[in-house]
């Protein structure tokens, strides 16, 4: 499954392609979000793709008019981006691959185009993300956040209400952490000298302070 440094580069690619053109097309072949734009997808043609982000193994793409798209990967998932050409203002026509049993959403803006694969979540609604999609409102911190630093203390305070848990474990509940999987779990416990199977109540302070620091830090380097 693709963890938090993979989520966080399709977040990018996606951001470079879409955001601040105006959406020619929106569909979806997930059941709730092809319902939702049955009865209102007229309402996204024209708007403009605002940013679009990751938080742990999510992405979520902002759309003027306090609309939004969400995703999860899962384990077969992934985004395509088309374009952008090179100006805005005289969007070149893309060439798109004709649509196969694959395809969850298709997103087409001026000039770009992105193409969600073997997802089986995808989102469409208006509203706080946060609140309307239950589990992100529960997400962790996210373990590669935007331009701040990690809060470890809040990831220490939710790893602490699971002191009966082993390390191991805990390290992949997404409402502690957001971000990491089986590789970066690995990593870290390697990196604090930590025994899987220590449970989260057994562990001294130092060794909680090399997880609040270590988490992050391993993170970027994967994601850089």
């Amino acid at each position: 499954m693709p963890e938090g440094p993979e989520v966080r580069k399709y977040a990018d690619a996606l951001d470079k392609a879409l955001t601040g053109r105006a959406i020619v097309s929106l569909e979806a072949r997930t059941k709730e979000a092809r319902k939702w734009l049955q009865e209102n997808g007229q309402r996204l043609r024209s708007r403009r793709v605002e940013r679009v982000v990751s938080h742990g193994k999510h992405l979520i793409g902002y759309i003027e008019g306090d609309f939004f798209f969400h995703s999860h990967l899962m384990m077969w998932g992934r985004w395509q981006t088309f374009g952008p050409t090179k100006s805005r203002r005289e969007a070149e026509p893309i060439v798109l691959p004709e649509k196969d049993r694959r395809e969850r959403a298709r997103i087409v803006v001026e000039g770009a185009a992105a193409i969600l694969l073997s997802a089986p979540i995808f989102n469409v609604d208006q509203g706080d993300p946060y609140e309307k999609i239950e589990i992100l409102g529960m997400l962790g911190p996210d373990a590669l956040p935007y331009g701040r630093a990690f809060d470890a203390r809040e990831f220490l305070r939710r790893l602490l209400e699971h002191k009966s848990e082993t390390i191991g474990a805990a390290l992949l509940n997404q409402d502690i952490v957001a971000g990491l999987g089986n590789y970066l779990r690995a990593e870290v416990l390697f990196a604090c000298k930590l025994n899987p199977w220590l449970t989260v109540g057994e562990l001294a302070g130092r060794k909680l302070s090399c997880l609040g620091k270590t988490i992050p830090r391993l993170t970027r380097d994967a994601y850089e």
